[in-house]
């Protein structure tokens, strides 16, 4: 079936015929099956309810929800994101699923270079700004911090093209500025061999509210303040901090997350801040076989490993690595609990509070989260680290 405005021409027998199969539970766990998600009950638990909820509730593992279908109308799907199709029948709606892209929210100071510019806005205002990029919208930008994570997921939807696959990366570009900026923009985008397409230029307004309506799975951007909201407002978002960056791995993308109020919430580590290391651990040793309730990132860990389990160990175009500050035996409930949701991770690095900025320099990604201001500015020494503004460890920042 195509996308956009395509329809379906059906008979009333065969619409009618088409509601009963999906009345059917088994008929719709075939259908899920013809999408090459994880097999086991978790994942497809994880798929069932992210497809019948584009956009869950913050945080949650268990966001699930119906939809009452009721349209004359054929709706059609926007070709990023999943959104029910309705065939008429005599008012009886036919929800056909899409696959929804991995969506990837990002500022334009994060994709590009633009601190020269944010100079000019600081000093000199909106007005100033607006006619600078009039005035050298003919000069490309150069790359920012979050170019190769973009690049990257680009040239991951060609080899999921080549194996057939509908699952994308999309790159939602986003700017509190005039739509004047959005020229050099998307000249830069093309000089570099960018094929960006969405964009949000807000005029002034913060972006990241349309970045969480139009379904990001992550959002990045170098304003603290907004990296913050993003999170209250139960968007995954990191604020990128000056770092240095490589590309050792042009052929792979490669994310290290921190655990506890990264891809968990900080329940655990709320018991260590409160009680100290020793009653985090026994606290971890006695629920080792109680997941660990989903943070800010447990979504976008999910997308990403639906990926992975499309393609072959030996030719994996993502790697992924928890870096974090537990140690054994508190690395049991970690390793059950991405067990529980469906989830492979390809290295975890299990540091027990040792600096993780030398462990990172060995794994070499092309972006690092954490929740722990100190440990981000310890991996910046030698990748692209992100601040994950959640939890326990922020609350006075």
């Amino acid at each position: 079936m195509g996308v956009g405005s395509s329809r379906i021409n059906l008979s009333t027998s065969q619409i009618a015929d088409t509601t009963n199969l999906f009345n059917s539970h088994n008929t719709h766990t075939n259908l899920l099956s013809r999408h090459p998600f994880p097999s086991t009950s978790s994942a497809i638990s994880g798929l069932n309810s992210h497809m019948l909820d584009p956009q869950p509730p913050a945080f949650t593992s268990s966001a699930t929800a119906s939809r009452a279908l009721n349209s004359q109308d054929l709706r059609a799907a926007n070709e990023q994101e999943y959104v029910p199709e309705i065939l008429p029948c005599k008012n009886q709606g036919v929800m056909v699923p899409r696959t929804q892209n991995i969506i990837i929210g990002m500022s334009t100071g994060a994709l590009f270079d633009l601190r020269t510019d944010h100079e000019i806005e600081q000093q000199h205002g909106a007005k100033a700004y607006s006619d600078y990029q009039i005035a050298h919208e003919n000069e490309i930008l150069n790359k920012g911090q979050g170019f190769s994570v973009a690049d990257k997921c680009f040239k991951i939807n060609e080899k999921l093209a080549a194996i057939g696959s509908e699952l994308k990366f999309d790159v939602l570009v986003t700017s509190k500025n005039t739509p004047s900026s959005s020229v050099r923009i998307y000249d830069s985008a093309k000089h570099h061999g960018l094929p960006l397409r969405r964009g949000i230029f807000a005029g002034g307004e913060p972006p990241y509210g349309y970045a969480q309506n139009m379904g990001a799975d992550l959002y990045l951007t170098l304003n603290k303040d907004d990296a913050r909201a993003s999170i209250s407002a139960g968007l995954a978002a990191a604020q990128l901090v000056p770092s240095c960056m490589g590309n050792e791995h042009p052929e792979q993308l490669r994310i290290a997350f921190d655990a506890d109020a990264v891809l968990f919430t900080d329940e655990s580590e709320q018991i260590s801040k409160r009680d100290g290391l020793e009653a985090f651990y026994k606290n971890e040793e006695d629920k080792a076989d109680i997941p660990i309730n989903t943070g800010p990132l447990y979504k976008l860990l999910h997308r990403l490993s639906e990926i992975k389990n499309l393609f072959p160990l030996t030719e994996q175009p993502i790697r992924i690595a928890v870096t974090t500050a537990r140690a054994a035996p508190a690395h049991k409930r970690l390793v059950k609990t991405l067990r529980e949701w469906g989830i492979d991770v390809d290295e975890l690095h299990l540091l027990g509070g040792m600096s993780k900025g030398q462990v990172l320099k060995q794994f070499k990604p092309d972006i690092f989260f954490d929740d722990n201001e100190g440990n981000v500015l310890s991996g910046a020494e030698h990748v692209n680290s992100a601040h994950v503004i959640y939890g326990i460890n922020n609350q006075s920042i």
